[in-house]
């Protein structure tokens, strides 16, 4: 038992660091504006962990166990549904969110006339596409933070330390594009620390929501579907709702930022939560 937990921390760590080391790399020597970053630097960003799920299972030959590369659509395609949703329903109320706090005078009669039905219609239905199309390089994450480090962790440290755990270190992952303004910009105090620990939050729990798929699917693709409908849909709906955003931008870019992932953290909550009563309840079962 304790051989077994060595290696799995042995994995583990192996795996962060050939995760983290070519994205850092990539991040700090050659992007140098985070809004002018190319498909081409997304991809190599993204794809890391999933390279580095591969080379761990070479290096400590653990084999191809546990892949969790089967779609399982028999049974599970409303698993499928529900992770396009998460991304609309959280931009939805992410773009409400801002509405209420930011913007008094707000008409959503305007923002429909400013666009028109038809064109709306359109990007909403073009980004539902996008969603299938980026699901590539969302892939790269998942297949690294879902489909290796979580269920490693877990089989170390059970469920709820798992989640914590991963989340953490997906979080700190995106740490050289915040510092360069990614996500959260660079106009709020105790940057970008701020940024940092927004993050780590905001993945704990989104990263429960994605493993709650992949726990309930046995399936990566789930998440990385998921993980493509909130890259997708929390910029557009938004802009969509909320067309002149100048108002945004006299506040801190942190606190647009964190009510930007609000709604999908409070959404993430419950499947926490789910995840925590099946640790509970399998526990129990071990023990009975």
């Amino acid at each position: 038992m304790q051989n077994e937990k060595k290696l799995l921390l042995k994995r583990i760590v192996i795996f962060t660091v050939l995760a983290y080391i070519p994205t850092y790399l990539i991040s700090i020597f050659w992007i140098k504006d985070v809004n002018k970053t190319t498909e081409l630097q997304s991809l190599l960003i993204m794809f890391p962990p999933a390279i580095a799920n591969i080379l761990t299972r070479l290096i400590t030959k653990e084999g191809t166990s546990e892949m969790l590369l089967r779609t399982n659509f028999k049974g599970n395609i409303r698993y499928y549904i529900f992770a396009v949703l998460f991304g609309v329903i959280g931009s939805v109320f992410a773009a409400i969110l801002l509405i209420v706090n930011y913007i008094p005078d707000y008409s959503f009669a305007d923002s429909v006339e400013f666009y028109g039905k038809t064109q709306i219609a359109g990007i909403l239905m073009m980004n539902l596409s996008l969603c299938i199309i980026t699901s590539v390089i969302t892939f790269g994450e998942e297949f690294g933070w879902r489909a290796y480090l979580t269920p490693r962790l877990e089989k170390l440290t059970g469920t709820v330390p798992a989640i914590i755990i991963s989340g953490i270190i997906w979080g700190m992952w995106h740490a050289p594009m915040i510092a360069k303004g990614f996500n959260y910009g660079k106009d709020y105090d105790f940057f970008p620390f701020g940024g940092f620990i927004a993050m780590s939050v905001s993945c704990i729990f989104y990263g429960a929501f994605l493993t709650w798929l992949t726990k309930k699917t046995n399936s990566v693709y789930p998440a990385v579907l998921c993980h493509s409908a909130v890259d997708i849909f929390i910029n557009t709906i938004p802009a969509l709702m909320i067309p002149d955003q100048s108002a945004l931008a006299e506040h801190s870019s942190l606190i647009i930022g964190i009510l930007f992932m609000l709604p999908n953290i409070i959404i993430s909550a419950f499947a926490f939560a789910a995840l925590i009563i099946s640790d509970y309840r399998n526990k129990k079962k071990c023990n009975a």
